[in-house]
Parts: structure tokens; C-alpha cells; sequence
């Protein structure tokens, strides 16, 4: 066993002067712990979607319901396209209704009537005859008027009368001498300013009527009339020239202007 001198232990204990200016180490930095690599992306749990009512899988009960929805829509989509449908008809039912109103009331401001003829001098009258009165505001086209005498109906066709007029025709014209005192006016048929036919009768009834278009000898009178054929057609009172030829007297309806 070596002995150890307490003095040497001491001397080896106690640092040299060169340890003794040396600087102390400084302490090594811990090394960075690794970073750990960033786990994978996971996908989104996937969500329950719930099965629709008409497809495979569903309860009965909500196909029905759905079903039965469906078809009240559908009813009522088809009961607001029909009454759309009903609203305009008779909305234009009622114009058109309206509108037939109103040309009547026009129409009813055109009468035939016998009786002595106005003059040109207020509050005169004159020879019998025969009164055209067109108080209405428009003229009137394709007029005919429609005489008896002696058991024979005589067709006189007029054409164009103007708006706002009394014309007044020697009853003579019609019937000849001497001049009957009876009714021999049978009716006044013409079309207003819309191309609508009318016809007037003696007794005063106004009714819708298809005018017949004047043409010579191919002239189609209404059958079943007891009228004469279109040969007969009396053409002489035509136009206003002839018509004043025929001793015909004209003046303005004084009451034309409440015409509507």
C-alpha cells in the first residue's frame, strides 16, 4: 500500500497560477430537440346526408306526403292559370259588351220617320215626305231605304249620309201622284263608322243587321223578304247632288252635339 504525503495532496489540490488567470469555460448550449415532422392532413369526417323522401330507402309516409304536396301545387298552379284564363275572357267579354252598348246608342241616333218636310225657313214645314235624321257625330255608310207601295216592296239604295244632318225626300219620289196619305216606309238598313250593320224599322226597332254591299245586277238582297231582284235596285238618290235633284231638302241636326 503507497503512502500519500497529506502536503502533496494538498499542493495538487490548490490550482496553479496559470489555471488561475485562465477564463472558465463557458458552458456548451444544449442542442435544439428536434422538431418533429407535422402529422398527415386527416379528411373531414364524412356527414350523414339524410335520403330523400323519394328515393329508395325512404319511409313510405314522407313519400306520400311529398307526393300528395306535389300534386296540390301542381292543382293549384292549373285552378291561376284557368282563372287567369276566365278573368280575361270576361274582362273582354264586358269591353266587347260595352263596346256594343255604345255603338247602339250611337246607332239609335239614326231614325226614318214620315211627315211634312222642314224648308229652309225656321218653323215652316212643307210637302209630305219622307225624314232621314242622322244625329250622331260619324256618317253613315251603304244606307238603303226600303219602301211598300201598292203591295210592292221598293228597294232605293242611298249610299253615304252625312253626320249631323235631317234630309228631307218628297214622299212623291217613292210612291209617285198623288201621294198616299199611309205608311209606306218599310225600314232603313245601313253600317256605322266601324263597318256595323243596322237596320231601322218603320215601327222604330233597331237591330244588328248584314248589310248588303251594293253592286249593280250581282247586288245579293236578304231573301226571303219578298224584295224585288237587284235589277230593281233604285240608284237615283245615290249621292247628294242627286238626291238635291230629287228636291231633297238638308239641314244640320240641332241636336247632334249631345251625340256620344
Amino acid at each position: 500500500m503507497t503512502n500519500t504525503d497529506p502536503e502533496d495532496s494538498r499542493a495538487a489540490a490548490q490550482p496553479s497560477p496559470e489555471q488561475k488567470h485562465r477564463r472558465p469555460e463557458e458552458p456548451t448550449p444544449p442542442k435544439p430537440a428536434p422538431e418533429k415532422a407535422p402529422a398527415p392532413e386527416q379528411a373531414p369526417a364524412p356527414v350523414a346526408v339524410p335520403t330523400p323522401p323519394d328515393e329508395p330507402g325512404a319511409h313510405p309516409e314522407s313519400r306520400a306526403a311529398r307526393s300528395a304536396a306535389e300534386k296540390a301545387q301542381t292543382w293549384s298552379a292549373v285552378v291561376s292559370a284557368v282563372l287567369s284564363v276566365v278573368a280575361i275572357v270576361l274582362s273582354t267579354m264586358a269591353f266587347a259588351d260595352q263596346r256594343g252598348r255604345q255603338r247602339k246608342q250611337i246607332a239609335a241616333r239614326i231614325s226614318i220617320v214620315e211627315g211634312l218636310l222642314p224648308t229652309r225657313v225656321e218653323g215652316q214645314l212643307g210637302a209630305p215626305g219622307i225624314v232621314i235624321r242622322n244625329r250622331a257625330p260619324s256618317p253613315i255608310f251603304k244606307s238603303w231605304l226600303l219602301v211598300e207601295v201598292a203591295g210592292k216592296i221598293g228597294v232605293f239604295y242611298l249610299d253615304a249620309i252625312p253626320p249631323c244632318v235631317v234630309l228631307g225626300l218628297p214622299k212623291e219620289i217613292f210612291t209617285g201622284k198623288p201621294v198616299p196619305d199611309r205608311t209606306v216606309v218599310v225600314a232603313l238598313w245601313f253600317t256605322d263608322d266601324e263597318g256595323r250593320g243596322w237596320q231601322r224599322l218603320a215601327g222604330g226597332d233597331l237591330d244588328p243587321f248584314a248589310v248588303p254591299d251594293y253592286r249593280g245586277a250581282a247586288t245579293s238582297l236578304p231573301a226571303g223578304r219578298g224584295l224585288p231582284p237587284a235589277t230593281a235596285i233604285d240608284t237615283t238618290l245615290n249621292s247628294e247632288p242627286a238626291r238635291l235633284a230629287r228636291g231633297m231638302v238638308i239641314r244640320d241636326a240641332s241636336d247632334c252635339s249631345e251625340a256620344t
